[in-house]
């Protein structure tokens, strides 16, 4: 009897686990999205460097337009994941910082639920994209309780 019941706990166990990662993700991409607004929200500095303020490592980080689909998106960064998402209207921010061909960081959703909007994707592209050693650097604007970066050329 007491086999049976460890068996039915380390079930239990395993389900939560799926069920956690099935609706929050990969926990380290959670915390590195949660790190990274932090971070972006103390900013006190008008200007600085994406490498400066990404409490991660990451070798690529790529911005895409609104609605591209997301096989796009996996053809671009060269993998597949379960995580990504098109964006589904505009103002809609989704980054995506990769290290090692691996997802390290992911963030989608509203500027305005974020408190703030960086894209570095023109007009004329569906995506843009920064490597770490490009050492970006980008305008801190303030301006309706969202922090804007804008990427200095």
């Amino acid at each position: 009897m007491k086999k049976r019941k460890i068996v039915i706990m380390i079930s239990a166990a395993i389900f939560v686990c799926i069920v956690f990662l099935l609706i929050y993700g990969n926990p380290i991409v959670l915390k590195n999205k949660n790190d990274f607004g932090r971070a972006v929200k103390n900013i006190d500095s008008e200007m600085i460097t994406l490498n400066e303020i990404t409490p991660f490592e990451w070798d690529i980080v790529y911005s895409f337009a609104p609605y591209t689909p997301k096989q796009e998106i996996e053809n671009i960064i060269g993998f597949k994941s379960n995580y990504i998402k098109e964006t589904l209207s505009e103002g809609m921010l989704q980054l995506i910082f990769v290290k090692e061909n691996k997802m390290v960081c992911n963030i989608w959703g509203y500027n305005s639920d974020l408190g703030y909007d960086i894209s570095f994707w023109t007009a004329t592209e569906i995506y843009g994209q920064i490597r770490y050693e490009d050492e970006a650097s980008f305008s801190v604007v303030r301006e309706d309780n969202i922090i804007l970066l804008v990427r200095n050329e």
